[in-house]
């Protein structure tokens, strides 16, 4: 019995060896800029310096989603800048790990700017059971972190089998431009608020799980004052008003200043032109232009005076 599980621990060992080996192939061959992919992990690099990194959800990542748009902020403002935000609505649990993760490889950044959705605090789906496990490539010293965050077991198992399907090795650099999308007037209406409301908070506000992830957002502030970044919190701009939850997590950042050092802006209604939105939610290029130059420039530029 005991040469059988023997015999079968090197069996299942050398398969590993071997899945590892052949990721590590796929790898080595890929480079990604942060404009080419949805991946946080595969354009994040080693030991490099930044003015400013970026987190939060599809509302943040829009500034490196489309080529156009980062090197525009590059251009314009002068300034280098990581983008760690999670496509596809991502919550503040994966925000706080590829933060983690960027810092593990000796990155350093002045500043750090989260643009904090308030449903991020408030959805299991955005954060412990959100899709990015899909599409980052495999790191042992992210599955550690995968498990020491206490991601549920299928999404840990969805990260290693998800690397070998057709779709992982036929995985190609994409580069779109510049986003073009104006939203439509009559998209502009009461009844989708409402449905965003149903969408981001399918549990309503639970308490208990916006306690859970309070511990993210404060991890994240503790580790921007370990390693000496200037901190910026900031809402971003919507056509549908504020959310939910904003109320509660105004009140808990007011808790937060006792302990930390950041900064807050409320741009939530700041922006009201639908020409410069994809959607309801989004900023196209033309609004990412604007918004770097009109509100963005002026808060980083009393860093770099």
């Amino acid at each position: 019995m005991t040469r059988f599980i023997i015999k079968l621990f090197l069996i299942v060992g050398i398969n590993v060896a071997i899945a590892m080996g052949i990721l590590a192939v796929v790898d080595s061959r890929r480079s990604f800029q942060q404009w080419e992919t949805d991946s946080i992990l595969y354009a994040t690099p080693r030991n490099a310096d930044f003015d400013f990194v970026c987190l939060g959800t599809s509302h943040a990542r829009v500034f490196s989603e489309f080529k156009g748009n980062y090197d525009f902020i590059v251009r314009e403002l002068g300034m280098t800048f990581f983008n760690l935000a999670v496509p596809f609505g991502g919550g503040i649990l994966p925000g706080k790990m590829f933060l983690e993760y960027f810092f593990g490889k000796g990155n350093r950044t002045k500043s750090i700017i989260l643009f904090l959705d308030p449903f991020m605090m408030f959805c299991d789906g955005s954060n412990r059971y959100h899709r990015f496990v899909f599409y980052e490539p495999f790191r042992p010293r992210f599955l550690t972190e995968l498990i020491q965050n206490d991601i549920p077991i299928q999404q840990i198992i969805t990260y290693v089998r998800s690397k070998f399907g057709r779709y992982w090795f036929a995985r190609q650099p994409l580069v779109r431009e510049r986003d073009p999308r104006v939203v439509k007037p009559k998209d502009n209406d009461a009844e989708l608020a409402q449905k965003r409301t149903e969408i981001l908070y399918p549990d309503g506000l639970e308490d208990a799980t916006f306690r859970r992830y309070c511990a993210d957002l404060v991890e994240i502030l503790e580790m921007a004052k370990r390693h000496g970044s200037r901190m910026i919190i900031i809402f971003p701009p919507t056509l549908l008003g504020p959310e939910l939850g904003a109320p509660w997590v105004l009140e808990f950042l007011d808790q937060c200043k006792s302990r930390f050092t950041f900064e807050f802006y409320d741009y939530t209604s700041a922006l009201q032109d639908l020409s410069l939105f994809a959607d309801h939610d989004h900023l196209n290029s033309k609004g990412v232009e604007h918004f770097a130059k009109k509100y963005l420039e002026p808060i980083l530029r009393r860093q770099h005076a």
